[in-house]
């Protein structure tokens, strides 16, 4: 191989993987975004659940619960 054809052929090289290290860095940081988003559903669902416990738990132990004496 002649040194000629390497440095032509260097280029494409540096592009190609200049090019897939941008590619795995957004699929990094897509991942991360989904997973956030992942994160932020299961803390909605998480709220509701305690939302739907304190609720009953007034519905149960009655108005002392939902001035903020819980039980003790």
């Amino acid at each position: 191989m002649c040194p000629m054809t390497c440095s032509t052929r260097s280029p494409q090289r540096l592009k190609s993987l200049y090019h897939t290290e941008n590619e795995l860095r957004n699929v990094a940081r897509n991942g991360l975004i989904l997973r956030k988003e992942e994160a932020s559903e299961h803390l909605a669902e998480a709220r509701r659940h305690l939302e739907q416990a304190k609720s009953q738990a007034s519905l149960t132990f009655g108005s002392a619960y939902t001035i903020g004496v819980g039980l003790r």
